[in-house]
């Protein structure tokens, strides 16, 4: 049964996912995110979401990727998530990204996220939100696991948020007390039009970012604007020439004069392993066997902030 499908969605109706435990809440803030939204697509009179967007296929498509950043940061071992359900509770199922082991044997999961710039600066001005707290509750509900990591990675800055969640039997009642509340109004298809019980989730994370003053700071992030400026006009420039000197040599694959020499060709396209297929075929293998681990090296990118 392929996850998004009319019949995934089908086979949904009367349970509870990680993902959707903040609508039953409240808690998403998002368009098409409320208790009503959830409740009219649970009885079948709006349809569930369509393609995903632009930001739910950049976290599909690097989900791997990050995941193995996440390894090579914890040292956890992972293995890919199947659905999971509740020995306890017919309507609590979850579907987390990755089932993990922790350096001490403990069985846990790992929720990927991969937010644009953005709003993974906001996450860290103002802290990781609640509906990927609750999403991590959820699925330590289950017995199986025993800790939930949040990891949260800018993929453009190559930055992240790691968070560690241990079971809370106090916000865990909570929402299984909403949960079963709102199946209930599911299996009536009555409107669920109530107050959700009051519990405080605060936002986590937020990071110690010093903030510097001084004219050799204010020189140095003014030099910074102005050649980020430079080098996108360069970079423009250069690559509008390299442009007409391809149009200008045809055929020709070396030409010189006035003072320079351009040579061109035709590369092979880079090679790609395809680590979905060689781990679907060859489910035995441990790709993490096969690679291997550079020295460490300081990286420092600077990032203008926007209406400073």
């Amino acid at each position: 049964m392929k996850v998004g499908s009319p019949e995934w969605h089908k086979a949904r109706r009367f349970k509870i996912g990680g993902s959707e435990i903040a609508m039953v809440l409240g808690l998403n803030p998002y368009d098409g995110g409320s208790r009503s939204d959830l409740y009219y697509r649970k009885i079948g009179l709006t349809l569930p979401p369509g393609e995903p967007t632009a930001d739910m296929r950049r976290g599909i498509e690097q989900e791997a990727y990050i995941a193995r950043k996440y390894v090579s940061e914890t040292s956890c071992k992972l293995r890919k998530g199947k659905r999971l359900t509740h020995p306890d509770y017919a309507w609590w199922w979850g579907t987390p990204d990755r089932f993990a082991i922790d350096g001490e044997g403990r069985p846990g999961i790992v929720e990927v996220k991969c937010p644009r710039p953005s709003v993974y600066w906001r996450y860290e001005r103002e802290g990781v939100p609640a509906m990927y707290i609750c999403q991590a509750h959820w699925y330590l509900m289950h017995p199986a696991i025993e800790w939930c990591d949040l990891y949260i990675y800018n993929i453009v800055d190559m930055e992240r948020i790691l968070l560690r969640f241990e079971p809370e039997p106090e916000i865990q009642a909570w929402m299984l007390a909403e949960a079963e509340k709102f199946v209930g109004h599911v299996r009536t298809e009555t409107h669920p039009d109530y107050d959700v019980a009051p519990m405080e989730i605060k936002p986590r994370y937020k990071p110690e970012v010093k903030i510097v003053e001084g004219e050799d700071w204010q020189r140095v992030m003014g030099r910074l604007s102005e050649g980020q400026t430079a080098l996108k006009t360069a970079q423009e420039f250069w690559d509008a020439a390299k442009s007409e000197a391809e149009t200008l040599m045809g055929d020709d694959t070396l030409v010189q004069g006035y003072g320079g020499r351009i040579a061109s060709s035709w590369v092979d396209g880079r090679v790609i392993l395809d680590e979905k297929r060689l781990q679907a075929e060859h489910p035995e293998l441990s790709l993490d066997d096969y690679r291997r681990q550079g020295k460490p090296y300081r990286q420092t990118r600077a990032t203008l902030l926007k209406g400073e």
